[in-house]
């Protein structure tokens, strides 16, 4: 097989998720995209200096547009790719480039009055059962990156439902959908 398509085959052979091979992909596209070339077989044919420069150089103008808690998820692909295809960097040096993370904002439940908002600007059926299902659960809103499926449901006492989400993954954990309560 020619080398420049071993490059991809060995960086996507190796993941095992095909939610991480998304992400893999589309973040190893906008480094690609940033170095201004057309393919991710041709970062192969870079010297390690030069690839760590312009690692470097990304690095430092996402510090500018990027939010800095989502920085270092940005190169986990562009990583995977380079130690696939035995490109050695020195990724001490691009960790210790990464900017300190920000606090998010105070973690809450949605009150119900927001709730009710949220619901009283969705007019598609479908986005009002996932508001609920998210409310309901507790869910972040990455559960729907993973397939959802009856068999995931169990019933419970008192019109409870238990869903298991991330099925089949390491992440896998239960949570419990609970009935809707009318206000009077």
């Amino acid at each position: 097989m020619p080398s420049n398509q071993r490059c991809m085959i060995l960086f996507e052979e190796s993941i095992k998720s095909k939610y991480t091979a998304n992400n893999y992909n589309s973040h190893l596209k906008q480094f690609i995209k940033f170095m201004n070339i057309d393919s991710a077989n041709k970062l192969s044919r870079y010297s390690s200096s030069e690839l760590q420069r312009e690692l470097e150089d990304y690095l430092i103008e996402l510090k500018q547009t990027a939010n800095p808690n989502s920085i270092p998820s940005k190169f986990k692909g562009i990583k995977h790719y380079c130690i696939m295809n035995s490109i050695n960097l020195n990724w001490n040096i691009i960790h210790k480039m990464f900017p300190q993370k920000q606090k998010n904002q105070v973690l809450r439940s949605y009150t119900a009055k927001e709730i009710k908002g949220i619901l009283q600007n969705t007019r598609n059926i479908r986005n009002k059962a996932l508001i609920h299902f998210l409310a309901s659960t507790g869910a972040r809103i990455g559960v729907f990156d993973h397939p959802l499926l009856f068999k995931h449901m169990k019933k419970m006492p008192y019109s409870c439902y238990a869903v298991l989400l991330y099925a089949e993954y390491m992440e896998e954990y239960w949570v419990f959908l609970t009935p809707r309560h009318q206000e009077h």
